[in-house]
């Protein structure tokens, strides 16, 4: 971003995936930072312009992700922690996952915005999905703790339709 100082007109471009950017300023002097989301900013460099100036910055704006956490425990009806459940935490289409250490606990690093959380594991019924919502720099703890449930039994079976087994069709209970 750019802004003027005399008129405080501001002007934006984005950075291409290698970080490279160009602003057509007008002449003055201008503050110019970076910014993004979930980023702290960068610092300001001032550059004064003249007709017919290009000016090529030396210096990167370095801009420093912000450090965002979703904890909490998964433990089992008894309240003992599980060990090994993969916790996953979802946002659109990117997904973080950890499985839990020998105390049941976990600890994923996230962007801010609204994640869904999911816990699995192999002989347990998952709990229902839970929405936390993660503010820039903060560690949000998951409360109360994720609890599975053990399975009382696995089910297996076959879908067909007439002598031809049917691929895809979803079973529930």
């Amino acid at each position: 971003r750019a802004k003027e100082n005399l008129s405080g007109r501001q002007l934006e471009t984005a950075s291409d995936a290698n970080g490279n950017f160009v602003l057509s300023l007008s002449n003055g002097v201008w503050d110019i930072w970076g910014q993004k989301e979930n980023y702290s900013n960068s610092d300001t460099i001032r550059v004064e312009l003249s007709s017919q100036t290009d000016v090529t910055l030396t210096q990167p704006f370095v801009l420093k992700e912000y450090d965002s956490f979703i904890a909490g425990k998964v433990v089992n009806s008894n309240k003992q922690p599980v060990i090994t459940a993969r916790v996953q935490a979802q946002k659109g289409a990117r997904v973080v996952s950890q499985f839990t250490a020998n105390n049941g606990s976990f600890r994923l690093q996230v962007s801010s915005g609204e994640w869904t959380v999911t816990v699995t594991k192999g002989g347990y019924v998952s709990p229902a999905p839970r929405l936390v919502q993660v503010t820039p720099g903060a560690t949000v703890n998951v409360t109360p703790d994720l609890e599975l449930q053990p399975n009382a039994g696995v089910l297996t079976g076959f879908v067909f339709s007439g002598q031809n087994s049917v691929n895809g069709a979803e079973v529930k209970a």
